[in-house]
């Protein structure tokens, strides 16, 4: 499983675009991103709770990784 660890500038960027960043679509998907950082929760739930699909998680989570 991949591990994401950002580091203290990374997670400052992240904490004030997912609130910010102009698209909202972007807003949500950095939101599931900061939840898999953050949390144990599953994929599923994550997507519950952001209004993402669960299975699309795994993707941002590679794009992200790839920045």
């Amino acid at each position: 499983m991949l591990q994401l660890n950002p580091g203290k500038t990374e997670n400052q960027r992240l904490n004030y675009e997912r609130y910010y960043y102009l698209c909202p679509l972007v807003q949500k998907r950095i939101h599931a991103v900061c939840f898999k950082i953050t949390t144990n929760m599953s994929n599923e739930m994550i997507g519950t709770l952001v209004g993402l699909p669960r299975d699309s998680l795994p993707l941002y989570i590679d794009k992200k990784s790839e920045t």
